[in-house]
C-alpha cells in the first residue's frame, strides 16, 4: 500500500467518528511524549474524544501522531503544523499570527518568503499592543536592520509588585522624546505571572 493510500484509509476510519478530521504532513516540532512506531506518515487532527478509547495509541502504532484541534495551527504558506499548546510557563509561539489578514507564518517562511520579515516589522511598528517574538527575531537581526535597544533595564509587566510597565505609556514617552524615531517592542521572556520586554527604535526612513 502506498503512503497516500495508507493516509486515506486511516483518515476515512477516523472520519466515521469525526467528519472534520484531517491530515497534516508534518510538525515543526514533534511531540516527544508520543512514540511513533515505524515510518512517520504525519498528523491526524481530530476530536479523539469522539473516537473509541485507545485510538490515539493505535494511530501512533501505525506511524501517525494524533493531535486535537486546539493543539495545532498550520502555516499559511507551507502548511507546516505548528504547536499552539503551551507545554511550560516560558513557552512562546514559533510563528507569526497576523490577525489583520488571518495569516499564520512559520519561522522558516518568515525568512524564506520575500518581504515577509519587513512585513513583520511593519506589523509591530509603533503598536503598543504588539511585540516581536524572540523565537522569531533575534537581537542581532534587529541590530542588522537598524534597530537599537532604547531601555537600559528590562521592562516588566506582571503580578508581582513593581511589574507595572505599560507599553502604551512607554511608547508615548519615547515617541515624545525621539520624535524622528519609530519603535517596536520585543518580548524578552514570559513566565507564569509576568512578561519581560524591551523597546527598540530607529530613525524613520531606515530599512
Amino acid at each position: 500500500m502506498t503512503n497516500r493510500k495508507i493516509i486515506d484509509t486511516v483518515l476515512a476510519a477516523v472520519r466515521k467518528y469525526d467528519e472534520a478530521a484531517h491530515w497534516v504532513p508534518e510538525w515543526a516540532t514533534r511531540n516527544p511524549s508520543i512514540p511513533i512506531v515505524g515510518e512517520f506518515y504525519g498528523l491526524i487532527v481530530a476530536n479523539f474524544n469522539h473516537c473509541p478509547e485507545g485510538w490515539d495509541r493505535k494511530l501512533a502504532n501505525i506511524g501517525f501522531e494524533p493531535v486535537f484541534y486546539d493543539e495545532i495551527i498550520t502555516c499559511s504558506e507551507c502548511a507546516l503544523g505548528l504547536q499552539t499548546r503551551p507545554d511550560w510557563y516560558g513557552w512562546l509561539p514559533d510563528y507569526w499570527l497576523d490577525e489583520e489578514h488571518g495569516d499564520v507564518i512559520c519561522r522558516e517562511c518568515l525568512f524564506k518568503v520575500h518581504g515577509m520579515i519587513d512585513a513583520y516589522f511593519e506589523y509591530a511598528k509603533d503598536r503598543p499592543n504588539r511585540a516581536l517574538l524572540p523565537t522569531l527575531i533575534s537581537e542581532e537581526l534587529l541590530a542588522k536592520n537598524g534597530w537599537r535597544k532604547m531601555n537600559a533595564d528590562r521592562f516588566e509587566n506582571g503580578f508581582h509588585p513593581g511589574q507595572n510597565d505599560r507599553p502604551t505609556d512607554i511608547l508615548a514617552e519615547y515617541s515624545a522624546r525621539y520624535t524622528d524615531y519609530e519603535f517596536v517592542f520585543r518580548v524578552r521572556s514570559v513566565g507564569q505571572f509576568d512578561t519581560l520586554f524591551d523597546l527598540y527604535g530607529r530613525k524613520r526612513g531606515v530599512s
